[in-house]
């Protein structure tokens, strides 16, 4: 009987005991999950990582970071620099950027400039030196040996600049603007340059004494063949690219008789009610006491003539009416019989006759009241 009793007292103790340990550990572990664990002091406890299966016991296993396959940097993309396109003329004492680009390009092109290659002075300023460049330059082209990056220089310049290693600027949409100088050599009146296309926003003029500047644009590559009356001979022909120019007239030692319309010149605005015009003009070889034949308007993209004066004294002003003249867009012609010589001018551009009280009318291009084809806004 005391046996069993002894063997059943071990049996229990064992028992508590397992019990007593086997909440002891999972205590513990539910303590190192938790975030107010006390670490020893100088210690820093970080939960374990999950290990895998097969890692031994007693072990704990590390997964092994090997090193990302290594990046190969991608070749640099050469980007050509745009090219410098000239558009104004340099001469000697001229300075600034377009020098500095004119010697960067004939030193690229062994037209050396002694004092620049040796560094004894800077780019920006043109000197003996550099007008020795550009006439060697000028030579080896062909072209007018100048000194003086003019024109012709300045296009033979810009049409090689691929060869230099950078990229033309494009061409913008819708043209390329420039300003082409008319010179009239040989007279110090007032004279007149102009073009005559068949297209009418290829048509072009200026006027002045000794010289005028008329502004240009186009698309690309247009030619342009200009004319004057003070010079005949062979007519100037441009190319348009972007490039100021001059084109030359010869006048005659006698200059012939000639008029010039001053206004209304292209941009004005008159109303169909009566509204009075007040035609100015001048001439050149014709009399004051002259009687011109007539004062009339042309519609701007049509023949349509509207006759508004007869018989007008040469004295540069007269005032018209034009009140029987439909809403359109006109230019404005003087003619007259000179010693036998027909001499006429006309408008630079056209103006409009607008309906007095319908002010957003249509305005048609060709001078015909009931016409529907062409036209233009205000």
């Amino acid at each position: 009987m005391k046996k069993y009793i002894t063997h059943t007292f071990t049996s229990l103790a064992i028992f508590s005991l397992t019990i007593f340990f086997s909440t002891s550990v999972q205590s513990v572990r539910a303590q190192t999950t938790t975030s107010d664990i006390m670490c020893p002091a100088g210690y820093t406890c970080k939960p374990l990582q999950a290990q895998p299966e097969n890692c031994p016991a007693g072990y704990i296993c590390t997964l092994i970071s090997y090193p990302s396959t290594p990046v190969i940097p991608a070749a640099p993309i050469l980007v050509k620099p745009t090219c410098h396109s000239f558009s104004t003329d340099l001469r000697v004492n001229d300075s600034g950027s377009d020098v500095v680009e004119l010697q960067t390009q004939l030193i690229s092109n062994k037209f050396d400039i002694p004092a620049i290659s040796s560094g004894n002075t800077s780019k920006g300023y043109i000197g003996s030196q550099t007008v020795s460049a550009i006439r060697k330059y000028q030579q080896s082209k062909g072209l007018a040996v100048t000194g003086i990056l003019d024109s012709s220089t300045r296009q033979e310049i810009n049409s090689s600049l691929d060869s230099l290693g950078c990229v033309k600027p494009p061409t913008p949409i819708g043209g390329v603007s420039e300003q082409v100088r008319c010179v009239f050599n040989g007279s110090s009146n007032q004279e007149k340059c102009y073009t005559s296309a068949d297209n009418p926003s290829l048509n072009f003029n200026c006027s002045g004494i000794g010289a005028c500047v008329a502004n240009v644009k186009g698309q690309s590559g247009t030619q342009l063949t200009w004319k004057s009356p003070c010079g005949g001979g062979i007519l100037p022909i441009t190319t348009i690219d972007g490039n100021n120019k001059d084109v030359n007239f010869t006048c005659s030692a006698t200059t012939l008789p000639s008029i010039t319309i001053l206004s209304p010149n292209g941009g004005e605005k008159y109303k169909n009610n009566g509204s009075p015009i007040t035609v100015n003009w001048q001439t050149t070889n014709i009399s004051s006491s002259q009687i011109l034949d007539v004062i009339r308007l042309r519609a701007y993209l049509g023949d349509q003539e509207y006759n508004l004066a007869y018989n007008v004294r040469n004295d540069g002003q007269e005032v018209v009416v034009p009140s029987s003249v439909p809403v359109g867009a006109y230019t404005l012609e003087i003619k007259s019989n000179v010693n036998g010589t027909t001499v006429m001018d006309s408008s630079d551009s056209y103006f409009k006759i607008i309906d007095s009280e319908i002010s957003d009318a249509p305005i048609p291009m060709d001078g015909l009241a009931s016409s529907t084809k062409k036209y233009i806004t205000r």
